[in-house]
């Protein structure tokens, strides 16, 4: 609760600092995407804490084994029971595909992921294992990185905001209202999800 309120104070200092010194009113209005951000939306950096926090928890998680279905050649896993809590860039282990393990590339639906290797053979309720992000290899830097999101998401949010905001999902969603002196946006949180997800892995890998 202090953490929270203490950001709040923060945010709205700035807030008023930043329109104070473009004169106030309709001047607001001149803030570009980046300085909004920067002034201290606390309802978009509460949405990309929580976005944050919900992706590198679940890439931490391992899931009971479950099956699906797979084609032969194809990247595509069908038949799943459930894909719920499951994210791009966890390991998958599947019966029929070789290198393992592959990665989720894709969760396309409520039974359905796409993966980094394709299937050998064509075959129906395959063993399918997702576990978390490879804490080995070239890809222990997600792992790594994913731990110290998820322990603190509140500070990683602030240093990710000012660049998130002009990033292809969130551009164009974000305003000012002078009324309240909020700063807003209406990006939806699948949106945000997905550009978390990209700028994650970029940053990770």
């Amino acid at each position: 609760m202090m953490r929270t309120m203490m950001r709040r104070t923060v945010a709205w200092v700035v807030v008023a600092a930043v329109v104070a010194a473009l004169g106030g009113g309709a001047a607001a209005q001149q803030l570009t995407p980046k300085q909004k951000i920067l002034a201290g939306d606390t309802g978009f950096l509460g949405r990309l804490e929580v976005t944050l926090a919900v992706y590198a928890t679940a890439g931490l998680q391992t899931y009971p084994a479950t099956t699906g279905n797979t084609t032969n050649t194809s990247k595509v896993i069908t038949g799943i029971p459930s894909t719920a809590g499951w994210v791009i860039g966890q390991q998958a282990t599947i019966g029929g595909v070789p290198d393992q393990p592959s990665y989720i590339t894709s969760v396309d639906s409520a039974t359905q992921i796409t993966v980094s290797e394709a299937a050998q053979a064509t075959a129906t309720g395959v063993s399918v294992t997702v576990k978390p992000f490879p804490a080995t290899g070239v890809r222990a830097t997600t792992y790594t990185y994913a731990k110290l999101v998820a322990a603190n998401a509140a500070t990683y949010a602030l240093q990710w905001a000012p660049y998130i905001v002009g990033s292809t999902n969130v551009k164009d969603t974000v305003s000012f209202d002078a009324e309240d002196g909020r700063v807003k946006t209406t990006v939806t949180d699948a949106a945000l999800m997905s550009q978390v997800i990209t700028d994650f892995l970029a940053r990770s890998l």
